[in-house]
């Protein structure tokens, strides 16, 4: 767990807790009065492994299977007794793929209630570990709290980034022939568009490298998604930074002049982008 993600639970939670009354009041099966269900004051996932759940009421959280009904992850320690939305607990998600689960409360005699579903993060949701799925927090029919395992497009993993007489190398797993592809393209990656131009060479070692030469004829202009020919989009390894354009610069690739020509970024979703400069190209740019 790591110090951002529980900063941000935190404070998400101390102003879920006066959101759940108006959440509870929304949900169509929430009963009123001494027996009403507990509600979610802050339900996210923040790193791809771990859910933080805060509930109005004190009690051990847990997950279930949203079918068959047996609990399958139980947080380490119960809600704070006196002020239980206070501090969310931290439930590690099972490995993906995984049926949906169901967020529940469980009492001292062992008893489990299902957890209402409260105000919505809105934040983005990070890939899991396998890098293949994200767990993602919904409001079932009945109003319950219920997570799903879904898949996300097949990309291509960035291993590392060098510079070498006047190029960059990308190396990727597994390893592909690299390309700038124009949008549309969805917020992680999927549906990248056209070729817009084959960024590079194979190095003759599992990399690409590009160089001023590949971007001749290309115009400043949008971010581009870096990425296969076929369309696979390269993503990071882990995903668990808030800004990981901000928190995971890359190098820039320059002309003969030092003039930069191609930026690399990340997209906050962990997709890598590429970012066209203007500039005066050179014969040393072609040659």
């Amino acid at each position: 767990m790591t110090p951002r993600p529980r900063l941000r639970a935190r404070r998400l939670a101390r102003r879920g807790r006066t959101e759940a009354a108006g959440a509870t009041a929304e949900a169509p099966s929430a009963p009123a009065g001494p027996g009403a269900r507990p509600v979610a004051t802050y339900a996210a996932v923040l790193d791809g492994r771990h859910l933080w759940l805060g509930v109005d009421r004190p009690g051990t959280p847990a997950l279930r299977d949203a079918v068959g009904g047996q609990v399958v992850v139980t947080a380490p320690e119960a809600l704070d007794t006196v002020d239980p939305g206070r501090v969310p607990a931290v439930l590690r998600l099972p490995d993906a793929p995984h049926p949906d689960l169901e967020a529940v409360l469980v009492a001292p005699d062992g008893t489990t209630v299902p957890v209402l579903a409260g105000p919505a993060d809105g934040g983005r949701v990070p890939i899991g570990p396998d890098g293949r799925h994200r767990w993602a927090a919904y409001r079932a029919e009945d109003a319950s709290l219920r997570l799903r395992a879904e898949a996300v497009p097949d990309a291509l993993v960035l291993q590392g980034i060098t510079t070498a007489a006047g190029a960059l190398v990308l190396r990727c797993e597994p390893p592909a022939p690299l390309a700038l592809l124009a949008g549309p393209n969805g917020p992680d990656g999927s549906d990248a568009g056209t070729v817009v131009t084959l960024a590079g060479a194979d190095d003759g070692q599992g990399g690409t490298a590009v160089t001023p030469a590949d971007l001749v004829g290309l115009a400043a202009g949008p971010v581009l998604v870096v990425g296969a020919a076929d369309h696979r989009a390269v993503r990071r390894r882990a995903d668990s930074l808030p800004g990981p354009g901000r928190g995971a610069p890359l190098p820039e690739l320059l002309d003969a002049d030092g003039t930069p020509v191609l930026r690399l970024r990340w997209s906050p979703e962990g997709v890598l982008q590429g970012e066209v400069l203007a500039h005066e190209r050179t014969e040393d740019d072609v040659a």
